[in-house]
């Protein structure tokens, strides 16, 4: 909801021609939030699925989690 509010803002600053530099620093706050949001949500994956997953007894789900995981962090890692 933070990030959609400041979206908003952002979109209404572009609209009324603000200063660059604000704007930007508007883009950054948007930032930090979603990869708050993303570090969270990633935390609450590995502590449930992940607890699950990586017990499971099937070496074949075991192996497509840790893939996913992999990619995520790939991911999540580009800028």
């Amino acid at each position: 909801k933070k990030a959609q509010s400041l979206i908003t803002t952002i979109e209404k600053m572009i609209d009324e021609e603000q200063h660059c530099l604000k704007i930007g620093q508007q883009v950054n706050a948007v930032l930090g939030l979603l990869r708050g949001a993303n570090a969270t949500l990633l935390q609450n994956h590995l502590e449930t699925c992940g607890k699950k997953e990586m017990t499971n007894p099937d070496n074949i789900e075991r192996e497509k989690f840790i893939a996913e995981l992999v990619k995520i962090f790939a991911i999540s890692g580009r800028k």
